[in-house]
């Protein structure tokens, strides 16, 4: 059953940096590579549908990390899909996103491309302009309710034991 999503248009910003990474491994091997290089800890969600047009959901692999340090979200998703079109179309060549739904400083990004650096077969990462992204907001709420049902599933089992 195809999942129903309702637009809520809203004039409130958020600050996000999002990092592009271009790579021929698998979303879970790159993950095993950021989880050991970054000293992370993603956990990976069910695969999230996401709506791009009224007939075309697309299906895409989500990791979630909480970094308890600077107390914000890490979002790892995969930007290509078997179903159709790229989630940000605008950087199809992108295979990756990590969304931080928090602006960085400017010497932890570049810890992180550091780190990011040492991992072989991921060609590129970089920073990208998080204005230049349409629906950068839609896709962010949408995440985010996805991430939020996972966790509220997994209490509601841990209740049930």
């Amino acid at each position: 059953m195809k999942a129903k999503r309702i637009v809520l248009e809203y004039d409130i910003e958020f600050r996000y940096t999002l990092i592009g990474i271009s790579s021929s491994l698998k979303s879970f091997r790159l993950i095993h590579f950021l989880n050991k290089n970054l000293n992370t800890g993603f956990i990976k969600l069910p695969d999230m549908e996401y709506n791009i047009s009224r007939k075309t959901f697309l299906t895409t692999s989500c990791y979630h990390y909480y970094n308890d340090i600077h107390k914000n979200n890490w979002i790892f998703f995969a930007n290509k899909s078997e179903q159709g079109p790229p989630l940000i179309p605008k950087y199809k060549a992108l295979d990756y996103f990590i969304l931080i739904d928090d602006e960085v400083a400017d010497d932890y990004i570049v810890q992180i491309k550091e780190a990011l650096r040492t991992i072989k077969k991921l060609n590129f990462a970089n920073i990208v302009n998080t204005t230049l992204v349409n629906d950068i907001n839609q896709l962010y709420s949408d995440i985010e309710l996805h991430i939020m049902s996972f966790y509220k599933k997994i209490k509601e089992k841990k209740h049930l034991w």
